[in-house]
């Protein structure tokens, strides 16, 4: 029973401690923040954005396991520390020496960093996704400001091969069966730093829902990323079939393929049904058309020739038999009545 009253007190003392946020001071010189058997101590302000704020700070974390660790306190965020959280309040400066003011808070108000998030370095290789090992080579600051833009990282494969990939701040690439995604980039003393988020590809995944030649797309899947393409006047699409990316190739018929576009087609986003119909309709088209020529010809022919065989069989006039007897009759009378009289004469 006595066991229990003291444990309850001891939760009682800590969740009040906790409920009443307790700001500390930390500075870059020694582990003088102190809360309860954790230290703190400023390892770099971060200047970020186009006015060089500071809106973040690393921190390095002494704890009572003697671990010593890097943690990212960020502005209107907070990080959990084992049982606690931690928030960032302000960073500043005076003359030489850093200095950060936080809160420690209750760790229900505090977020887990996602899973797969690592911080990666300059200073050599950490282990990420897969076996797979990444270092910070170099960062890509903007054209204003603090702001870095890109990241360079090298990549160790599990084979120890090596490659480089540079990553946009907030964009995600596709690398072999893997998913990368640079969440922040920024420097601090000598070290460069990047935050990445890293996770499998189980399925294919494309931006403009399928065989659509009027809108540039990429399709990515467990072996990588794949951007439709111009091929003359003939657009590579890909597509994903069996959650791969298979390759399509469509005619843009009448209008020119342009960066991976059809600009000026008359067909629709059912492009390569829709014109391989209209190659089948066109050649079956001018079977017709040669076969109906064809026809017309020989018809002609026919009927020429009937016509010239018609003309020299043709009597001069068309009389029945009564009319050509009268006829002939009279030719028989006249004839005689020019026979009397030549016997006269």
């Amino acid at each position: 029973m006595r066991n229990i009253k003291l444990n309850l007190l001891t939760g009682l003392i800590l969740l009040t401690t906790t409920a009443t946020p307790q700001q500390l001071t930390a500075n870059n010189n020694s582990f003088d923040a102190v809360y309860g058997d954790y230290s703190f101590r400023v390892d770099s302000l971060i200047e970020s954005g186009a006015f060089c704020e500071i809106k973040s700070a690393l921190v390095t974390i002494w704890d009572p396991r003697d671990n010593i660790y890097l943690k990212k306190m960020e502005r209107d965020k907070t990080i959990k520390i084992d049982g606690f959280g931690a928030q960032f309040i302000k960073g500043y400066r005076r003359e030489s020496v850093s200095y950060l003011n936080f809160n420690i808070t209750n760790s229900s108000e505090a977020v887990n960093e996602s899973k797969g998030e690592i911080t990666v370095t300059s200073k050599g290789y950490i282990q990420g996704h897969r076996n797979y090992r990444f270092k910070v080579d170099h960062l890509i600051y903007g054209s204003t400001g603090c702001a870095v833009k890109k990241a360079v990282l090298e990549i160790i494969r599990p084979d120890e091969t090596k490659t480089e990939k540079t990553l946009l701040v907030g964009n995600t690439i596709y690398f072999e069966d893997m998913e990368i995604e640079l969440l922040d980039a920024y420097q601090s003393r000598d070290v460069s730093y990047a935050e990445i988020a890293t996770s499998s590809v189980t399925s294919c995944v494309e931006t403009d829902n399928g065989d659509n030649i009027l809108q540039k797309g990429v399709c990515k899947d467990s072996t990588g990323s794949y951007t439709d393409i111009c091929l003359g006047d003939m657009i590579v699409e890909y597509s994903c079939i069996n959650n791969l990316c298979r390759i399509t190739t469509v005619e843009c018929g009448k209008g020119r393929c342009i960066e991976g576009v059809c600009v000026g087609a008359e067909t629709t986003t059912t492009t390569s049904t829709t014109t391989t119909t209209s190659t089948t309709t066109t050649t079956c088209s001018t079977t017709s058309q040669t076969t109906t020529s064809s026809t017309t010809t020989s018809q002609t022919t026919t009927s020429a020739s009937t016509t010239t065989t018609a003309d020299k069989d043709k009597p001069l006039l068309n009389l029945n038999p009564e009319h050509a007897m009268i006829l002939t009759l009279f030719f028989l009378m006249i004839l005689g009545y020019q026979y009397i009289n030549r016997k006269k004469t």
